[in-house]
Formats: structure tokens, sequence, C-alpha cells
């Protein structure tokens, strides 16, 4: 878990939430962070896990702090104890991701790796294309990690190019779970605790939908749990409606009493605005073996139909009336699954899925790195720009740049020359693991073959075509090779074929581009392979990058690049249809006194299209 640096002292990871003291251990986003913070410092003491809620009553750079709920307060300028404490990572948070801003303020002068949970169903709000390309680049290089709760909000996300990953909100299993089925003589119970906050938001929440469903259903029991704010209001509003099946609990509550007569949980939104992905009342309820029913604009829909864990309505009384009755007629098959998938998919304790722990983890070796505007300032310093994005790169590596300036010695000398030789003997071994062809009969496609270093490890497995878009690189391979290559002097983004092939190799160019442009990638290569095909790639290691970087400058590198730590890797292949076959790190012990030895520079990964699962 530690790299050199870190080995003498316990790693801080510090958990952000906002307004903490207002609604304590009520409110779902503070109730989860909480929740993670006692879980993971109850597990792990090698490291430092700090619990903090920003107050906007408190002054700069102020702390306090309170024992009960174990939690300490800082005022919204927090610069001055960050820059004391210097925490390894920082994981905020919120419903949504404006919080960012106000955080990247107190960071400056440096950066800090952060991750940045985002619990609502509108996480992102309009922002103009220049933050837009700064929060890519801090996501590209690991200063930011985007955690949602839902395909709507991640699709939402990716649509302006910043790349999140879904991680379901996680509990502590402390109900016990009731594994009988339900008995007919008793009242069917429905049970609802989203409560919101103030009265501006009862039609989002649904309130008076679920009013006008429970008096439709007058020989149906409803429980609801209620928290202060509006309580009278909505007793009046039962009333009025002359619905009498209703039990308003209000304030704080035993929530094992609370769910124990209960059938069905409901969250019965009626818009994304002012709601959460993933309702905790909903997700606690699964994991007491539950089952649910949720509106449309409920985030957890996908998830719920997935496992059949419950049912998905339209946010209209009259369907989802019907939908109660479904639940009720298939009872016991719904809370069968719920028994069975609960724990697996809610319950903090369990570690065999992802989690944010093992997140921490893969960070906690990296190093944070100059924002956007930090490192042009750095080059601009130094006489130099930075080269980004598919037409910076097209003009960057142009015939006239590219005969005046390539380093023919780049791979002649250690540790370059130890690298490439590396790198080469696993393209060569993946390809014998996993290629369905025998030698000699594969069709290859080389992408972005510069000298033709890869291809020296592609002859010999079949025929090769490589897509290069300079002229002087073809020749420069040419002279190397002495097998047969078709070269094709193209952009790759323009490069199109009918053909198809078995082994596609891609190497020092994926890692170039943001991730609207790896989407672009990710299809072609998608489109060109051959059904039972194999793509081998390299991807930069985050930690060995960032601290190779720190270790020699950030003006040192004037060319735009991406890196990934595992897990990313594995999520972002998934997303664009493919599934990773196997992967070899490739350059540890080459860099003895800029990183550590035991860090890879990249990983050689083999992947192929995602395979359909036959149940």
């Amino acid at each position: 878990m530690f790299n050199n640096n870190l080995i003498l002292k316990n790693p801080k990871i510090y958990i952000f939430c906002f307004s903490f003291k207002k609604d304590k251990d009520i409110e779902a986003i503070k109730k989860e962070a909480r929740t993670y913070y006692q879980t993971y410092k109850s597990i792990d003491n090698r490291v430092d896990f700090k619990f903090i809620s920003l107050e906007e009553e408190l002054g700069d750079n102020v702390e306090k702090y309170e024992e009960q709920y174990d939690i300490y307060y800082w005022g919204m300028n927090f610069g001055g104890l960050l820059q004391k404490e210097k925490p390894d990572i920082i994981h905020i948070f919120a419903d949504s991701l404006d919080g960012y801003y106000l955080f990247e303020k107190s960071y400056s002068p440096s950066s800090f790796v952060t991750l940045y949970t985002i619990t609502g169903m509108v996480g992102l709000n309009k922002y103009d294309e220049g933050y837009l390309i700064h929060l890519r680049h801090a996501i590209d290089v690991g200063n930011l990690y985007l955690f949602v709760e839902s395909t709507f909000v991640k699709e939402a996300f990716e649509q302006v190019g910043l790349q999140a990953h879904i991680m379901l909100p996680k509990l502590k299993n402390g109900l016990v779970k009731s594994q009988q089925t339900r008995s007919g003589d008793k009242c069917f119970t429905i049970g609802f605790a989203s409560s919101p906050l103030s009265k501006d938001i009862w039609e989002d929440r649904g309130i008076y939908l679920l009013v006008s469903v429970a008096k439709q259903l007058s020989d149906y029991k409803f429980k609801l749990a209620w928290r202060y704010e509006g309580y009278q209001e909505m007793v009046d509003l039962c009333r009025e409606s002359n619905v009498n099946n209703v039990e308003i609990h209000n304030g704080f509550l035993d929530m094992e009493k609370f769910y124990d007569d209960i059938d069905v949980m409901i969250a019965p939104y009626t818009s994304n605005n002012n709601n959460h992905s993933c309702p905790l009342s909903i997700v606690e309820s699964v994991l007491y073996g539950i089952p649910v029913l949720v509106s449309e604009y409920v985030g957890l829909k996908d998830i719920i139909t997935s496992y059949e864990i419950g049912v998905v309505s339209k946010s209209d009384s009259a369907e989802m009336v019907a939908k109660l009755k479904k639940i009720e007629e298939n009872y016991n098959y719904y809370k069968l699954n719920a028994d069975r998938y609960g724990k697996e998919l809610f319950d903090i304790n369990n570690f065999e899925n992802n989690n944010y722990l093992k997140i921490y983890n893969e960070l906690i070796s990296q190093m944070p790195s100059p924002t956007l505007k930090e490192w042009q300032e750095e080059l601009d310093a130094n006489g130099k720009y930075l080269v980004m994005d598919r037409i910076g790169m097209a003009e960057y590596y142009n015939d006239s740049f590219i005969a005046q300036n390539y380093d023919v010695s780049r791979f002649s000398e250690f540790p370059m020359r130890t690298y490439d030789k590396l790198e080469r003997m696993a393209v060569n071994l993946l390809i014998k693991r996993f290629s369905q062809k025998s030698f000699g009969e594969n069709e290859i496609l080389d992408i972005a073959s510069g000298d033709g270093r890869i291809l020296q490890a592609l002859l010999g497995f079949g025929e090769i075509t490589a897509v290069e878009n300079s002229s002087f690189m073809i020749a420069t391979s040419v002279k190397k090779l002495s097998g047969t290559v078709c070269y094709v002097k193209n952009d790759f983004f323009n490069f199109m074929t009918d053909k198809k092939y078995d082994i596609i190799t891609v190497f020092r160019f994926i890692r170039h581009f943001n991730y609207n442009d790896r989407k672009i990638l990710y299809k072609k290569l998608n489109d060109f392979l051959e059904e039972g095909g194999i793509i081998l790639a390299d991807f930069p290691n985050t930690s060995a990058e960032t601290q190779l970087r720190s270790s020699l400058k950030w003006a040192s590198f004037n060319v735009y690049d991406v890196f990934w730590h595992l897990f990313e890797l594995i999520n972002e292949l998934n997303d664009n249809g493919f599934e990773i076959l196997d992967h070899i790190s490739v350059g540890e012990y080459l860099n003895a006194g800029k990183i550590p030895d035991q860090l890879a520079l990249s990983r050689i990964v083999c992947f192929r299209k995602k395979q359909a699962v036959i149940i």
C-alpha cells in the first residue's frame, strides 16, 4: 500500500461533507460520509482518517472538534489548515460538483488528490468550456476522481467529457434481516423515509403523489419517517385529503424498529431535481430484506430492475397503485431477491466488490499534479508550449518537425532500452497466450506505428497493416524492419476500412487524448476488431508518472498525457465495450532515485470485446 516516501508515516485520508451541524446524522449525505469514516477508521489503523464538515459560520482556518460525533468543523476558507496538515487524499461527499471550486480555492498553491462523490441526480450544472477543460485535465492526471451513484448521472457527466465511476452507496448492515415470508393476516404496510428538508421540494420528492396513492389504497397502511421540517403541514395535508391510513413518525428514529413491520419501501420522486441518486432509505430497506417501489426518477432504478429487488413505476398514482399490488401478489419472490442481493450490493463490510478502501490503496502512492494552467505556465517559463488535443497533436507531429527533432537514440540507452525490450516481450507473450489463430495466420493492425518499434514484435504473427501519419516515421520504420508491412499514411481518427483484424496494437497513442476523443478511438477499435480478436495497448501508471514528473519537473514534459490506476482502466474499457484478458506491468526498478522501485511505469493490457454472459 505504501511507497518509499510514506513508509515512515501513516497516510492521511480526510473525508469531507458540508453543514453537518445543521442536520447531524439525519440527512443522507452526511450519514453516508460518516458511515464510511467510522467503518474505515475501525478496520485500517495504518491510515489517519479524519471526518470534517465545512460550516459557513466559522472563520477562515478555524477548526473546532465535537467529540460526540467525532467530527471536526472547519470554516469555508481552509487553505491554511490544509497546508499545515497536508492530507494525502481528500474525499468529498456532496450533492453536486459545485463544491469542488471551493476546495480548489483553498488548495492553492498546491494541489491535492481528491475523490468527489456526487449523490444528487442533478450533479452537474452548466460550466463554461474553459472550466470543463480544467476539470478534464484534473481527471486525466489523477487530481480528481468523480464518483456517482447512478447511470443517469454518469451519462450526464460523460456527455461533457467528464469521466465518472459508479459507486453504489454502502451502509452498515446492523439490522437483522427477517428471512420469513409475509403473513397474509397482516395489514400490508408501505414505508417512506425520504422526507424533504423544506416544503418547496415536496413536489419533487413525491409527497403529494404519495398521499394520492395512500388515498387510493385505503386498506393498506402507510408509515412515514419525517425529519421535523414541515411535520405539521404533512399532518394537515393528510387530514385535508381525508387520508386516514398514514402514520407519521417525526424526528430522530430507531430505524430498525421503523422497518420492523414494513413490507415495501417507496420512493415516489416526480423529478430529478432535489433528489438523491440512491435514496438511503431504499438502500437501507434492501439491506433489511424489504422489497422496494421507486419511480422512474430514482437513479437506482436500473439496479432494482436488474436484480428484481422491487419494481419501477412511472410517477403516476394509478401505475404506482398497480405496481404495489404486483409486489404484494409476488411478495415472496421480491423479498427473496432482496435477502439474496442486499448484502452483495450495499453492505459496507462486503469487500469483495469495488469499494473506496480499495481505491484509497491504489491512490496512496501517487503525487498531486499541477493544474492545467500551472503546467502551461511552467512550460512558458522554459520557452515551451503544451501540445494537446487532436489538432495540436496532428500539427506537432508533422513531417518537418519529426525530421528535425526525432531522437534516434531514445530507446537505445538505459533505462528506455530495457523498457522497450520488456514492452515488446509483453506483447509477444500476450499474443501467444490469447490469439485464437495460429502463428502467421493473423490479420494485424498497428496504430500510430512511429519508427516501427512495436512492429518488430509483430513480425511473423501474420499480415501487418501499419497506420502512421508521418512519412518520415514510415521511412524510418521501413529501414528497420526485415518483414513485409503494408503502410498507410493517415491519422487514425480519419482512417477507415471495411477490413476486420485479429490483432490490433496501439502504443503511445491513446494516452494523448481526452475522454471524448478516447471514446471515438474505442468505437473505431471495436468496429475494426474481428470477433474473438484481441487488442494490446499501453496505459501509463498514475502513481509512477506523477512521482516521476514531480522529480523531473513538469516543464520537462510538453505533450499531453493521461494516466490510469487499475480501477480506472478496468472501468474505462468496460464502459466502452471491452473486457480485460490480462495485463503485464512494465518498468519496475528502471528509475532509481526518481520513483519507488516497485512502481511500474505502465501496464501492457490485452483486451477483447465484451462477451455475452449466458445464464
